[in-house]
């Protein structure tokens, strides 16, 4: 079973827009159980350590993975180019990976960018658009 992260369990660590969208997260739907860093199980990796979602609406299916700048750009942090562009890479190849796990979980995934993480209006849209194409 996946080890997993209550919404009050909040990391240290966790960016300023990935704190945001778990509070309009929370507001939106109170009653649902909603899970942070929750673990991304596939068959060579079981007990799903090595990829988690940023966020996981049990009820909905739903995987939210909120993206920050470094999902759009290259970003030099250690003053090499190289190692950003090449970190860039490997940050792209990462989210594939994890949205096809996603969608062989049967789970639904939604890509939050940085730029919209405080504007609750534009992620619940998103998420009934998403949840809708169930319906179709």
């Amino acid at each position: 079973m996946a080890k997993l992260r209550s919404f009050i369990d909040t990391r240290i660590d966790a960016s300023s827009y990935h704190i945001e969208v778990g509070k309009i997260l929370k507001n939106l739907f109170p009653a649902f159980t909603l899970w942070q860093e929750y673990s991304m199980e596939t068959k060579e990796n079981k007990d799903g350590s090595m990829y988690r979602v940023d966020w996981f609406i049990k009820e909905l299916n739903l995987a939210i993975e909120v993206d920050g700048q470094h999902h759009y750009v290259p970003i030099n942090y250690e003053n090499n180019e190289e190692k950003a562009l090449d970190d860039f890479y490997k940050r792209i190849a990462l989210d594939s990976v994890k949205d096809k796990i996603a969608t062989v979980n049967g789970w639904y995934i939604l890509h939050i960018p940085y730029w919209l993480c405080q504007r609750p209006d534009i992620i619940r849209s998103k998420i009934l658009q998403i949840l809708s194409k169930e319906d179709e």
